[in-house]
């Protein structure tokens, strides 16, 4: 009985007690150093992005859109206190749009590189629409599952998943805009000989 109770009065002296000092002086250190009740305030408000909780809204693309509209004054607050949380939402928010645009504009070259070719085949532009429609369907269900994934697979805790695989989804959408920008500037872009 002797060695529980010495087993247990050693955890307390070196684990537990240590480690209620540490959660009851965290209270104070909130406001140690350079915060104040009033950053502490000011950085609330950064996470909520104003009048409206982005932090809470569970659809990625209206999460995007909510963070889109906030300040860089903003978005530097709320990654200082918490990495990753803000300012891919953003950023993906600007990332989509131009995806969008480069993958329009690699159709449009390609359908007015081509358009002869639809005197003897019809569907050929179409095919070309449909094909790189399927691309870009297919490019971003590889890119949302993996960085789905990813945070997993580095050990990360279930809570910080979120916003890493937004993280991930904004590197791999930004090589894939270098990709396109890439392949839209490509000498190829000259009319082709109609051989």
């Amino acid at each position: 009985m002797s060695v529980k109770f010495r087993f247990a009065d050693g955890f307390l002296k070196s684990v537990a007690m240590p480690l209620v000092l540490c959660v009851l002086s965290t209270s104070s250190v909130a406001y140690a150093g350079n915060a104040s009740p009033s950053s502490a305030s000011s950085a609330q408000s950064a996470l909520q992005g104003g009048d409206e909780d982005c932090m809470t809204i569970g659809n990625r693309s209206e999460r995007e859109a909510c963070f889109a509209k906030e300040s860089n004054a903003d978005l530097k607050e709320c990654e200082r206190l918490k990495p990753n949380a803000c300012r891919p939402y953003k950023d993906m928010f600007f990332a989509e749009k131009q995806l969008t645009a480069l993958n329009a504009e690699l159709l449009a070259k390609a359908q007015k590189r081509y358009a002869f070719y639809a005197q003897d085949d019809a569907n050929y532009l179409s095919d070309i629409a449909q094909g790189l429609a399927d691309v870009d369907r297919t490019w971003r269900a590889y890119r949302d599952a993996q960085c789905t994934v990813s945070p997993f697979l580095e050990g990360m805790a279930r809570v910080e998943t979120g916003d890493l695989a937004e993280a991930c989804r904004l590197k791999l959408t930004r090589d894939r805009i270098k990709e396109l920008k890439g392949r839209n500037s490509s000498p190829k872009d000259e009319e082709p000989s109609h051989g």
